[in-house]
């Protein structure tokens, strides 16, 4: 683990701290969730009344019809939220869609989805990005493009049921099954490999990120940025103290960390005043403890001084400390994802055990599993 005092100077704005937002805002609020959610089995319906806050969208998908006749999507972001230095590079485009589809209860949903291509990438690394709470596509986009411009990635994002222009209702469950979704999107309709995958979860994100994290041995990297150990933890005065009830929990990380197959980076600020640097201590810990013999690579950086939102405009400057250090990491599972493809060539046990994987990923696997009828 690497503690580093901040390389840079910022200064917290009032959009910044409107921005933060608790999972759950009072004492009482806390102790409520806590007790009816485990004992009457109402966590779906507490999760959406204290834990989730999805702002009001941000932006637009304007239908238009291009040149072929076909109809396409353009991106409108809200006057309030378009950044004084709003430049886009050349070498940078992307790519939008909805995806429409019924859910167990017949009802109509939709997921917003952004694919961010950059052609100066030195191979065909993919992030999948869980943004955090109180966010949207919109509020997210242009650091989105920044993070593709500076480490040379193309980017995947998209929106929660219940955020930004989706349909749908949000609970735990669909956020799981909504990047899964995504995941099997990015295989087989963007056309990269599962080995190529990279899912990062910020705060809220977290959850969604280390579930499938867990479940797809064969995804190239997790990285998380001020993740939650779980809803419970959080409730707690202090995250380390012991606490085992996983059905009850909500995003519980830490009974699924241990899980992780794949090389880990893990990123909090230390004056975190939204999700204390501990939960990402006993992340950390827990994988350790559970896979003590584990070749992958797996790092810690916890930052002097830094808030729940400040990592993202650390990563963003260049000559960063943080963003050297993820530039690293980035680069080295660049070599690593070159490095099997070759493998798996004279592996084909292993070969076959990957294609299985990308097979769970299938759509039809997928409708299968949660029963929804997909078109986009």
């Amino acid at each position: 683990m690497e503690i580093t005092k901040p390389d840079y100077e910022y200064e917290e704005t009032e959009a910044d701290a409107n921005q933060i937002s608790s999972p759950v805002q009072s004492s009482f609020s806390k102790k409520f969730f806590k007790f009816f959610g485990n004992t009457l089995g109402l966590k779906n319906m507490l999760s959406k009344t204290f834990i989730y806050h999805q702002p009001n969208p941000t932006y637009l998908f304007k239908e238009q019809e291009n040149s072929n006749g076909a109809m396409s999507y353009s991106f409108q972001l809200k006057k309030d939220f378009i950044p004084q230095h709003n430049d886009i590079p050349s070498y940078i485009t992307y790519d939008l869609y909805m995806m429409n589809f019924r859910n167990k209860q017949k009802k109509d949903c939709a997921i917003p989805i952004m694919h961010i291509i950059n052609s100066k990438t030195q191979g065909n690394q993919v992030l999948i990005y869980n943004h955090g709470n109180s966010s949207d596509l919109g509020t997210i986009f242009y650091s989105l493009i920044n993070m593709s411009k500076i480490y040379k990635v193309n980017i995947v994002a998209y929106d929660y049921r219940g955020y930004g222009i989706s349909k749908g209702d949000i609970n735990e469950e669909n956020t799981y099954e909504d990047c899964e979704m995504i995941m099997s999107f990015t295989l087989y309709r963007l056309k990269y490999r599962i080995y190529q995958l990279i899912l990062w979860g910020f705060s809220l994100g977290s959850g969604p990120a280390v579930h499938l994290a867990a479940k797809y041995q064969y995804i190239r990297a997790l990285i998380l940025e001020a993740p939650l150990a779980s809803v419970y933890l959080f409730l707690e005065n202090d995250p380390s103290s012991q606490y085992n009830d996983q059905e009850g929990d909500v995003y519980g990380n830490i009974y699924k960390i241990g899980k992780v197959r794949s090389s880990i980076m893990i990123m909090h600020g230390k004056s975190d005043e939204v999700i204390p640097y501990k939960h990402s201590q006993i992340l950390l810990e827990k994988f350790q403890q559970e896979n003590p013999n584990n070749k992958k690579q797996i790092q810690c950086l916890l930052v002097e001084e830094l808030k729940h939102n400040d990592l993202k405009s650390l990563i963003q400057i260049k000559k960063s400390l943080t963003a050297t250090k993820l530039k690293q990491f980035l680069q080295k599972m660049l070599q690593q994802t070159q490095f099997d493809m070759e493998y798996y060539e004279l592996n084909p046990q292993l070969y076959k055990i990957l294609l299985r994987e990308e097979e769970d990923l299938s759509f039809l696997n997928i409708l299968h599993k949660i029963r929804y009828k997909v078109d986009f």
